[in-house]
């Protein structure tokens, strides 16, 4: 304690214009009070409290100094909002709340700002201003890479996926909801655990990859099926709309096979190449639907090798899908010979956003096998061709998985650093 009590004595005491004598009262003598100003003696919990009490403050005015007065009013707000936030509950109460530290904000510790950014990210998101919310959520994830709340991280996850896709970017959504898929090894609740596979579940419909979210769908059900928890109701409608879309895709795919094959025929009569490509992709995706990947592979592979130039994004498609199908079956070493065909096909036809894709993909690649180096080498690779050639919206998405990388590898400063970098883009 020491002189500075003994100086906030005095300072608040001649605010109020009171004496010595008026301060000490009948319970402490004014040489007393005067020692205890002057930094010779330090009062007891008893008499400060009854400082604090003639004095019109809380005795915390007197322990902690401006600024942890203030970190501690606001660890109050958090304990006592913490839990409705998460519910979406009482935005409104909460927003007025942490309004009082809007001046304060640079006194708080990191996690403060999180939950500050936190609260104003769920006010946009309740009244639909998505574009808001995300850019608040950014800030909010920003700080709380550096805690161990997994479950506001998860929830913050969640919801810059929904931002995106709300917004059409389904591609960008996705990877945050595989984000957070990767933290239920940390013990987030069930909610958030449900939460995410539906959103994989809806996302993979919205990407038309049906055979993905039947599986997700299906994780789902086995969740809801061998736990309970209060919300676990809610779910259902949405799954069965789910299934019903996926069903109906997956049934009806050996019936577009066979049409599609009908046009290829026709298109291969009249020896047009351009429609025979689009005939065969489309079969091959109809064959993928049906779990049969293999299948789709060959298909794919018998596109790829006509090499066709005429229509340099057809070509381009066809190889995305094929190396996709690779993936998804785990043949990356079979997937990474195909990324480096479709690279020389880009360079030899001079395709600036086949430039980009094949670099994003190459970046993607090697974040799925975990092999970072690589991947944020592709990374800066992408980022310089597209300073040169392309526009921030690529840019700003390679930062954010970039974010998203160190995030799940425990790097929280360079997790940061890429956030920041992202934040920065004027999209």
């Amino acid at each position: 304690m020491g002189s500075s009590v003994g100086l906030k004595i005095r300072e608040l005491r001649k605010q109020k214009f009171m004496t010595l004598k008026q301060l000490a009262g009948d319970r402490v003598t004014v040489a007393q009070i005067s020692s205890i100003e002057n930094g010779k003696s330090n009062p007891s919990k008893e008499l400060l409290e009854y400082l604090a009490q003639k004095l019109e403050v809380d005795i915390e005015y007197f322990i902690f100094d401006e600024k942890e007065r203030i970190q501690k009013q606001f660890d109050n707000t958090i304990n006592m909002y913490k839990d409705n936030l998460l519910n979406e509950n009482n935005i409104a109460i909460i927003i007025d709340e942490v309004n009082n530290f809007k001046n304060s904000y640079d006194d708080l510790l990191d996690y403060q700002k999180g939950f500050y950014h936190y609260c104003f990210a769920k006010k946009y998101y309740a009244s639909n201003e998505y574009n808001k919310s995300f850019e608040e959520f950014l800030k909010a994830i920003f700080y709380y890479l550096k805690t161990e709340e997994y479950d506001i991280i998860s929830d913050i996850y969640i919801n810059l996926g929904n931002c995106s896709y709300f917004n059409e970017k389904y591609q960008l959504a996705f990877g945050y909801y595989k984000n957070s898929e990767e933290l239920i090894e940390k013990n987030i609740s069930l909610d958030n655990i449900a939460r995410t596979y539906y959103d994989l579940a809806l996302c993979s419909i919205a990407l038309n990859r049906y055979t993905l979210s039947d599986s997700y769908l299906k994780k789902l059900k086995d969740l809801i099926k061998n736990n309970d928890w209060p919300k676990k109701q809610n779910y259902l409608a949405g799954i069965n709309m789910m299934q019903g879309n996926v069903d109906l895709k997956l049934k009806d795919a050996n019936d577009s096979y066979n049409r599609f094959e009908k046009a290829y025929n026709v298109y291969q009569n009249s020896n047009d190449l351009e429609g025979m490509i689009k005939a065969k992709n489309n079969m091959a995706v109809c064959l993928w639907e049906q779990g049969k990947k293999d299948e789709a592979i060959d298909v794919f592979k018998e596109i790829v090798n006509m090499n066709y130039i005429d229509d340099i994004e057809v070509m381009i498609d066809a190889y995305l899908n094929l190396i996709d199908c690779l993936k998804e079956t785990k043949r990356y070493e079979e997937a990474l010979i195909y990324i480096n065909k479709c690279e020389e096909f880009v360079l030899n036809n001079n395709s600036v956003t086949g430039i980009v894709k094949i670099l994003k993909l190459k970046f993607d690649y090697y974040l799925e096998i975990k092999d970072y180096q690589r991947a944020e080498d592709f990374a800066f690779y992408a980022i310089d061709f597209i300073d040169k050639n392309s526009n921030d919206i690529d840019k700003k998405d390679i930062y954010i998985k970039l974010s998203q990388m160190y995030s799940n590898i425990g790097n929280t400063k360079q997790a940061i650093e890429y956030l920041l970098l992202s934040q920065n883009l004027k999209i």
